[in-house]
């Protein structure tokens, strides 16, 4: 089958690079503005299960859409077979400022430079749809399957996941799976995700606005106030960018990165803070991110030594926005918490660090860390799918303080897409997202072979 399928794939490219493009076009960031009932992450989220499921359709899969328009899956094989699952989402980031797109627009979709440009090709809307180009691979030659493949989509795994709660809560469980959502050769932990909130009710005679999503680093904070000039001065003497704005306000630039790699990006938020705070202008949330987080990804100001393992690293903490308006102060954090280190114990710490401030905890979202042991017959199976397919013997299975819906159930693992070559352009949740179409032909080829080779065990 192996060199069935290395013959057969290259065949599938052109296919694949337009149904890529299909669903890169269509803006499916979380749009809470025209929500309907049917329709809770707004109609880009919809149009996007729609598309993917006239794919499936295509390949006479069965389909299913959930009636509150939270996932959707497809699947084949015999309806008594063992459940097989590939996890991946539909949903997006938002765009950001098309003027920092240098290669296309967000939603453009447009071959540059044998790249598809737009958000979503690689995270995760390409890698969705090699999956289901596998599967066709595997049809195309005939292959019949013993097991049930479902492929599982969900509309938001960038903001809240309640679309893979609601799929745990109604549907089956599929007794292995692997999410196409990260990188090779394959993640087998993932740090634990805890999104939280520190906010007082106080006014004051400025504002700060830097309101970004949880999962990347805030690369544009705003202050407007009287101080302007001194702020701006302040920058100046740190070297840190920045831009004066028509109506006199400052605006601190940075540098986006996935809040999982915040310690690449650059904090508009805390350069913002620092230089407040240098220059005398006080607040409660300003004063706890100058003194307590300064310029650090790894809350080190937070505890008494640094937060780490030797299967995940280190502890990171991003500090995703600041507000301070309306009577109101707020910052946003993403903390990714090593899996051997106690979760319980990091919340507290957390929260009695901002209450020290006169500030409230709040925990938004909380995603339970992944670990599968190396050894297992599901990390096994697909690391053999790999090494066959490239030759290489020398990469390990990783950890990472990614959130995929690989920890949303046992036996599950991350497995692809990002080729190590492929890293200088990964680029998920910051501008110029693109998939270099080279990278293609081997992923089919993986995917290929790692869903024939599972199909081949009994994992019941």
């Amino acid at each position: 089958m192996k060199d069935k399928i290395l013959e057969h794939c290259p065949e599938l490219i052109n296919e694949t690079v337009a149904n890529i493009q299909k669903l890169v076009r269509i803006n499916s960031a979380r749009d809470e503005a025209h929500k309907e009932a049917n329709k809770p992450f707004g109609p880009g989220v919809d149009q996007a299960f729609d598309t993917f499921l006239e794919m499936a359709q295509s390949l006479n899969m069965r389909t299913f859409k959930d009636p509150d328009g939270v996932y959707a899956y497809a699947e084949l094989g015999p309806e008594d077979g063992q459940l097989f699952g590939i996890l991946g989402h539909l949903d997006v980031v938002p765009g950001l400022d098309p003027k920092l797109w240098t290669l296309g627009q967000p939603f453009s979709g447009d071959i540059v430079d044998n790249m598809i440009v737009g958000r979503g090709s690689l995270d995760d809307k390409g890698p969705v749809v090699i999956s289901m180009m596998a599967i066709k691979g595997l049809l195309d030659l005939g292959y019949e399957f013993k097991s049930r493949i479902r492929i599982i989509v969900g509309g938001a795994e960038e903001t809240t996941w309640e679309c893979i709660e609601k799929y745990k809560a109604e549907q089956e469980i599929p007794v292995v799976s692997f999410s196409p959502d990260a990188q090779f050769p394959l993640i087998f932990a993932e740090k634990g995700l805890l999104q939280f909130d520190g906010y007082a009710n106080n006014s004051y005679d400025f504002e700060v606005e830097a309101d970004g999503a949880y999962n990347a680093v805030c690369d544009k904070a705003t202050y407007r106030g009287d101080k302007a000039n001194e702020v701006a001065a302040e920058l100046d003497k740190l070297d840190f960018a920045y831009e004066t704005n028509s109506d006199g306000s400052i605006s601190v630039i940075g540098k986006s990165a996935h809040a999982k790699d915040c310690n690449l990006g650059t904090n508009a938020v805390l350069r913002l803070a620092i230089a407040m705070y240098n220059v005398g202008i006080h607040a409660q949330t300003i004063d706890f991110l100058a003194e307590k987080i300064k310029e650090t990804s790894f809350a080190e100001g937070l505890f008494d030594e640094l937060q780490q393992d030797e299967v995940s690293g280190n502890l990171t903490l991003n500090i995703a926005g600041l507000v301070i308006k309306d009577g109101k102060e707020t910052i946003k954090f993403d903390s990714r918490i090593p899996v051997l280190v106690d979760e319980k114990v990091v919340g507290e710490t957390y929260a009695n660090a901002l209450r020290s401030y006169g500030l409230t905890y709040k925990q938004v979202d909380y995603l339970h860390k992944l670990y599968v042991a190396q050894d297992s017959l599901l990390v096994t199976t697909l690391m053999d799918a790999y090494q066959t397919i490239t030759g290489d013997m020398e990469s390990k299975p990783l950890s990472n303080g990614g959130a995929t819906y690989s920890r949303a159930w046992e036996n599950c693992v991350a497995f692809g897409m990002v080729f190590e070559k492929q890293r200088m352009n990964d680029k998920m949740h910051q501008p110029d997202e693109v998939l270099e179409i080279k990278f293609i032909e081997p992923a089919l080829q993986i995917y290929s072979l790692a869903i024939y080779n599972l199909d081949q065990i009994d994992f019941r």
